[in-house]
């Protein structure tokens, strides 16, 4: 063999030892489009799959993905359409989601204006988003006598426009009109829009303010508490709607989880104290405010909210509620593009940018095995499965099974696109 015959050999071995593809231990999926308008036989099977669950968790490995969007919306309006989906909770201010809703109950606004303001403003990346407009639309739609389906957040971090002004002027309207002192909402209408909408403020959160803050709003709880058991809230009738801010219980709801949103902003962002209030404000939903009893519900929200992970929204909701089937989905994208987290939409085309995520995350490796846009069900995977070993997730290394049910697996990802 001549010298550049070897040299030859010796780049075809290293270009098979880099082969791009990825032995994995076998298994199924389920194959799903990433496209709205498409027929929707490929969900049928994934829809029977969910339908044995009161409770669906769908994650999202970022808020920025069109393809991630628009598979979700997909999913939902047929979970809804061909099965029982009754309720669907975003990741979004437990009062923005209640605004929106009763605007469009009432006929003020349509649900996908609604959403984006002005009495309500939804996670900018979701009411903007043309994928999940799909969804707001689809809702509209519906027929909420004979077939319904409510739309809601369940967030208590809470930094939208009417959430950090008008909001605490209808807390103190509510305090007064029932006779109960509001001297603390001086404090609280300072404070609150430094801790929730630091951006509009230019002001410093200090421990001063916080302790300042979580005094005035602990001296208000105990009296929404009395005032609560006062009242009685009439039954859910889509046809005649209640003004949720007349009522203490969700002013309780809204106050207790201000509190969760201080003390998570002050801990560096501990996404798990706010989680907690919002699981109980998930539960509030279900049980007192909409009286959903075994409707099944979806919850839509980043990985680390929807998802079984320690601490999450999903798994603090598992332990209020622990007699739910539940089914967590855990979204992977292994690369593509991302719109820039930015609640200007106009600038989301044109400062789109490409992301790849390392080849040993369990998302490149699924993609290098040619696994496509799917869903993986890890419930009925051998114990011994590779997926129920540790594997990296990006901001984690855990066995998936250890966090979710199932996996969304949408290798390459494109930029949610603006409304």
């Amino acid at each position: 063999m001549t010298r550049l015959g070897y040299l030859l050999l010796c780049v075809l071995l290293l270009m098979g030892c880099n082969s791009s593809e990825e032995s994995l231990d076998p298994f199924d999926y389920y194959p799903i489009s990433d496209r709205f308008d498409v027929p929707a036989s490929d969900l049928q099977p994934i829809v029977e799959l969910l339908s044995k669950y009161q409770l669906i968790g769908l994650g999202e490995a970022s808020h920025q993905g069109g393809a991630t969007f628009e598979t979700k919306s997909r999913l939902l309006k047929a979970m809804h359409d061909q099965g029982e989906l009754g309720f669907i909770a975003m990741e979004s201010g437990l009062y923005d989601g209640l605004v929106a809703w009763q605007n469009y109950l009432t006929g003020k606004q349509a649900l996908q204006d609604g959403v984006v303001g002005p009495d309500a403003n939804f996670h900018f990346m979701l009411r903007h988003s043309n994928e999940v407009g799909y969804l707001f639309e689809y809702v509209n739609s519906v027929d909420q006598s004979s077939h319904p389906l409510i739309l809601v957040g369940y967030e208590s971090r809470i930094s939208s426009d009417p959430g950090c002004s008008v909001m605490y002027e209808e807390l103190e309207t509510y305090l007064l009109d029932n006779g109960l002192k509001a001297d603390e909402l001086r404090e609280v209408k300072e404070i609150a829009p430094i801790m929730a909408c630091p951006w509009y403020t230019g002001v410093d959160y200090t421990l001063a303010l916080h302790n300042r803050l979580l005094a005035a709003l602990q001296a208000v709880e105990p009296r929404l508490v009395k005032q609560k058991a006062l009242e009685v809230v009439p039954p859910y009738d889509p046809e005649n709607p209640r003004d949720f801010r007349s009522y203490a219980s969700y002013w309780l709801q809204q106050v207790r989880s201000m509190q969760a949103h201080a003390v998570t902003n002050f801990n560096n962002e501990a996404y798990h104290y706010a989680d907690a209030q919002s699981a109980d404000n998930l539960r509030w939903l279900r049980d007192e405010w909409f009286g959903l009893g075994d409707t099944q519900m979806a919850v839509w929200g980043h990985n680390i909210h929807a998802t079984k992970m320690h601490g999450s929204m999903f798994s603090a909701y598992l332990k209020l509620e622990p007699e739910i089937s539940s089914y967590a989905l855990w979204v992977l994208n292994s690369h593509g593009w991302n719109a820039p987290p930015i609640p200007e939409s106009w600038r989301w085309e044109s400062e789109k940018f490409t992301f790849q995520v390392d080849s040993s995350h369990l998302a490149s490796r699924l993609y290098r095995a040619g696994i496509p846009n799917a869903i993986i069900d890890l419930t009925v995977l051998d114990g011994a499965h590779e997926l129920h070993r540790p594997q990296n997730l990006g901001f984690m290394v855990a066995s998936p099974s250890s966090v979710a049910d199932g996996l969304l697996n949408i290798p390459v990802e494109r930029a949610a696109t603006a409304r």
